[in-house]
């Protein structure tokens, strides 16, 4: 398509292509003021299948029309014609020529008919061109998403946003603005409005309206006006604008104004927190406010003792008091004191608590706090308790919380195993079953106890508390000389028996055993790893019997006698250098860092004779396998039987280890 440079009307003067668009528009289809296509629109259109004002073509609609097959409003001539004024072989109109003897002779004819009587016509056609105008000059409304009564709109109040939007942006009428800013429902409307105001009173209305609060921060942004600006602040109840109030630099002298007689609190709050406040005025506002945003400010600016203690007081908001109860001084114990002996919030109640380092005042508060947190915030911040006095706490006091409380501070298992068991509250008793972290202990209290309830959590508890077991057979290939290494505990490293070199058992072994799956898992890359772990109870390393664990007391290094054979199995809690791994796991049958070396101590050293000079060689577990001579210096191999007899040959064994399995819900 091929348009000229010279445009007319916004469009180009000339347009020639297959779908052209200009002034003059020449083409398969075309759209112009003059256009000569075989389809196409047009004020004035000459082709095929035409629609325009004035048309002439094979089939034609329009004002004025001129076709074989012509339908005009106005006026219509053709073979087939249909207008008000109307002249063909066939047709239908008010005025009507019907088989005239020629063209000439049927528009004289016609022109006769409208001349005798032209009102009808010249209203008739008055009015169509009147519609034809109005909707020539509202075109623009139809190039998007449109209702019938938009027409009939001026385009500020078009229901289509985007379209609205672009004219307000061509107001320069504020009255009008004004009134789109207050009325038209969407914010990019009003926006655009808002931003076009320069009125400082309009503006001052928006920023006050309830309901135009999405447009408020934008005419907060256009006044200047120092007083109305803080008009606005003391008025409003929008505290989302209060930033965009306070920071405005022809307010900052009334910031003590507005944090006193602002209508919003929020506003209130960041005046108090913006200007310089002193002490004098942030003790006045404690003592005036009540409002939680107001409170806030006040704890987050004031460090006066007094004004503190005062916020703590009067708020009810826990993180509020929290940031007072932070930035008291541990001098103002008497206040701190009466305080806690208040105070209904735990959380505020420990902080308060965390002040006090006299041990005395805590004891006198854990027994007459008037709440029951701050007795339970006094007793866990008690430096030196003493079992005396928490048993003192558990006779005198019947609320739940401060005896479990009192409980948690008795470290003595056996104190929390008589508690259990004798004492005669059974809220107390059960509390002290629910701190017991031993099942031989809970067992004692289950067989010992009369009070069913305790007897019933005691059992529930030593269930709770049965760890469970895995066993596991490990073997590997030493790194330095690929001979066979078997582990046979939670070491740090082995001995290979073959060429005495020691292996480290790292961080990383261990993780890949403990991440291994149940089976026989074998990884080639890690030194030809082979892991067999099964989930079994212990088992004697003699007879394979199952050893009696089921009370024995974790964390004990002694031995378990099995039942079967009497053969005594080693139990010991897991090396410190690996308990982050395993935690606080207890290890059956498992060999010791330490076995090695009792082993080779226990070896008596073998004399033999040099092969070739004769003097005597002493062989000892340290000896190499190629042995110096030390007179002749030959260098002899030491034999298999006499190799095995001071290095014996370890033997792949299963050991135990106990775990907790994960809680599922």
């Amino acid at each position: 398509m091929w348009n000229s440079k010279i445009r007319i009307f916004g469009m180009p003067l000339i347009s020639i292509g297959f779908l052209s668009k200009g002034f003059f528009s020449i083409g398969f289809a075309g759209t112009g003021v003059v256009t000569l296509a075989q389809f196409g629109t047009g004020i004035v259109f000459i082709g095929q299948f035409g629609l325009g004002f004035l048309t002439l073509s094979q089939f034609s609609v329009g004002y004025f029309c001129v076709g074989q097959f012509a339908a005009g409003i106005c006026a219509a001539v053709g073979q087939m014609a249909l207008g008000f004024a109307m002249m063909g072989m066939n047709g239908i109109g008010y005025y009507r020529v019907v088989r005239p003897s020629s063209i000439f002779s049927g528009l004289e004819d016609l022109f006769l008919k409208v001349y005798s009587d032209p009102m009808p016509f010249l209203v008739w056609t008055g009015f169509w061109v009147a519609v034809y105008l109005f909707l020539f000059s509202q075109r623009d409304k139809f190039k998007v998403r449109f209702k019938i009564a938009d027409i009939f709109r001026p385009r500020w109040k078009h229901s289509f946003v985007d379209f609205r939007t672009k004219h307000i942006a061509r107001i320069k009428n504020e009255n009008t603005l004004f009134e789109i800013a207050m009325k038209d429902p969407a914010f990019k409307a009003k926006e655009t409005a808002v931003s076009l105001i320069k009125d400082q009173e309009k503006l001052r209305k928006i920023a006050l309206d309830e309901n135009l609060t999405d447009v408020h921060w934008l005419a907060v942004e256009r006044i200047e006006d120092e007083d109305l600006l803080l008009d606005i602040a003391l008025k409003t109840d929008n505290h989302k604008i209060a930033s965009d109030l306070l920071n405005r630099k022809n307010i900052a002298r009334h910031l003590k104004k507005i944090a006193v007689d602002a209508k919003s609190d929020e506003i209130r709050a960041k005046a108090i927190l913006k200007f310089d406040a002193d002490e004098d005025f942030l003790e006045s506002r404690s003592q005036r406010e009540d409002n939680s945003p107001v409170l806030m400010a006040l704890a987050n600016k004031s460090r006066r003792q007094s004004t503190l203690i005062r916020i703590i007081k009067k708020s009810r908001d826990e993180t509020i008091k929290h940031t007072a109860a932070h930035k008291l001084q541990r001098d103002s114990i008497p206040e701190i004191r009466d305080l806690l002996s208040d105070e209904s919030s735990l959380s505020t109640a420990r902080i308060l608590a965390s002040l006090i380092q006299d041990d005395d005042v805590l004891k006198e508060l854990s027994r007459n706090s008037k709440h029951f947190q701050g007795r339970v915030a006094s007793i866990e911040h008690l430096r030196k308790p003493g079992e005396d006095f928490l048993l003192g706490i558990l006779r005198e006091d019947d609320d739940p919380s401060v005896c479990k409380a009192a409980i948690h501070r008795i470290e003595n298992e056996k104190t929390l195993t008589d508690i259990a068991i004798n004492y005669f509250k059974t809220s107390v008793s059960l509390i002290a079953v629910d701190s017991i972290p031993k099942r031989h202990l809970l067992w004692e209290v289950f067989n010992k106890t009369d009070n069913p309830r305790v007897k019933e959590r005691a059992k529930t508890r030593f269930d709770e508390l049965k760890p469970e077991f895995m066993g596991l057979k490990i073997e590997m290939k030493c790194p330095f000389c690929s001979q066979p290494l078997f582990v046979n505990g939670l070491l740090n490293w082995v001995k290979c028996r073959s060429c005495l070199s020691k292996v480290d058992l790292g961080t990383d072994f261990w993780n890949t055993v403990m991440v291994s799956d149940l089976g026989v898992t074998r990884r080639l890359t890690y030194h030809d790893l082979t892991v067999e772990k099964i989930l079994t109870n212990p088992k004697c390393a003699k007879c394979g019997a199952e050893l009696e664990v089921d009370l024995y007391p974790f964390g004990k290094d002694s031995f378990i006698q099995c039942r079967s054979c009497g053969e005594n199995n080693s139990s010991f809690p897991a090396p410190d250098e690996l308990k982050n791994l395993v935690g606080d796991a207890q290890l059956f049958s498992a060999e010791r860092q330490s076995e090695d070396s009792e082993i080779e101590s226990r070896v008596e050293p073998v004399s033999i004779s040099c092969i070739k000079c004769g003097a005597p060689l002493k062989i000892t577990p340290q000896t190499p396998r190629n042995v110096k001579c030390n007179y002749c210096e030959t260098v002899q191999y030491l034999p298999d039987a006499l190799w095995t007899s001071i290095h014996p040959a370890r033997k792949k064994r299963q050991w135990f280890i106990s775990f907790k399995r994960p809680k599922t819900k």
